[in-house]
């Protein structure tokens, strides 16, 4: 790696398809990544570069167009879209993977699990350059779909006992390791309900349960906490005033 202050973020997306919810996710990993020497990497990426033809074709290409020109054009191509999972990317004798030109030691990968027996501390920093999360969309209960990576033998580290969104988990991440915030310090909200209005009047309400997000009191660039009278988790407009108000298409599942 170029320095200690230079990580990656890996995303093996294990979704068949790329739709608005993690097209938004990922849009959101690199807003939290713009001021950082980091990089975001999304292994597997052949299930939406790819997608067959169906019915659901031409919604999934237009997010994955849509992302890629906002990678290009926003973010300076902070996030690298790679086809092969990254099962496929160990070298012969397992000892490493090779992700941007880059030959990275097994044990310096650290999985991201709730199954995990140690928690991701700041001093973690100096042990792991990657950071590696499974690119699933959350069940409640969990179908522990890490399970997908935990089979492959890296170190991991968890995050507290609730489930993060993907890109909250790299916030999440980021700030521990690059700006050296522990668990406890950074502010949270669990379960939160989002409220739909239409002018001033309620529309509808969605609780997000067995979730925990991060509070905008703490800045993502930065890390600085600023307290507030009334925080509200950080997050993507896209997601939080339309998405989590809508089923999921059951069709892909």
């Amino acid at each position: 790696m170029d320095s200690a202050n230079t990580k990656y973020y890996i995303v093996d997306h294990q979704e068949g398809f790329l739709l608005e919810w993690c097209r938004w996710e990922y849009y959101q990993m690199c807003e939290y990544l713009k001021t950082s020497p980091s990089k975001v990497i999304i292994t597997n990426s052949v299930t939406f570069e790819e997608y067959p033809e169906d019915e659901f074709k031409a919604e999934n290409d237009k997010c994955v167009q849509d992302l890629k020109n906002d990678v290009q054009n926003i973010y300076n191509n902070k996030m690298l879209f790679v086809k092969p999972p990254i099962k496929d990317l160990f070298s012969n004798d397992r000892d490493y993977i090779t992700v941007d030109g880059k030959n990275i030691p097994m044990d310096r990968i650290c999985l991201l699990d709730m199954k995990a027996e140690k928690m991701l501390a700041p001093e973690d920093k100096q042990e792991f350059d990657v950071f590696l999360f499974g690119g699933i969309l959350g069940d409640i209960p969990s179908k522990d779909k890490t399970s997908i990576l935990r089979k492959e033998g890296f170190k991991s580290r968890h995050l507290g006992e609730l489930q993060m969104t993907t890109d909250t988990a790299v916030l999440c991440t980021k700030l521990i390791i690059e700006h050296g915030k522990k668990m406890e310090e950074i502010p949270f909200i669990d379960e939160p309900e989002f409220i739909k209005m239409k002018g001033k009047k309620y529309e509808e309400s969605t609780c997000m349960e067995g979730f925990r997000y991060i509070l905008d009191e703490i800045d993502y660039n930065t890390g600085v906490i600023t307290k507030k009278d009334d925080p509200k988790p950080i997050g993507n407009p896209n997601i939080y005033e339309r998405l989590v108000f809508q089923d999921l298409n059951q069709d892909f599942f």
